[in-house]
């Protein structure tokens, strides 16, 4: 993860530079009950993704560590207690305005219920 000039570098190929993939990314949340796992989609830590085009070796960091995300998010009103929360779909303004999004279920971490969301539920904050 060499970091020069503000720019990030493969580790295995430090002269060349990793190259951003567009959009966000998750990991995503996990619970762990003896033998039983369920994924958590609806929480997690949000992400973006640099890889290097020589040797696919990838690596993220935290999107709150970006302007475009911290000056840009997409939120939801949960339906059920009207909190605002962070959309688990994330994407640029462009991307937003030419896409569609229909149906998606999203758990509000504030009360845990879950809803399904279109496009027109979407907001930037």
């Amino acid at each position: 993860m060499p970091i020069k000039n503000e720019k990030i570098y493969c580790i295995n190929h430090p002269d060349l530079l990793m190259k951003r993939l567009p959009g966000y990314y998750a990991i995503t949340k996990l619970e762990k009950d003896g033998e039983k796992i369920t994924f958590m989609p609806s929480s997690g830590i949000p992400v973006v993704v640099f890889t290097c085009g020589e040797c696919g070796y990838l690596e993220f960091y935290p999107a709150l560590k970006f302007k475009a995300w911290r000056e840009g998010a997409l939120y939801v009103k949960c339906k059920s207690c009207t909190k605002d929360f962070f959309s688990p779909i994330q994407m640029d303004k462009e991307s937003f305005e030419t896409s569609s999004l229909k149906n998606n279920s999203f758990q509000c971490p504030g009360c845990g219920k879950m809803n399904s969301y279109n496009k027109e539920d979407m907001f930037f904050k």
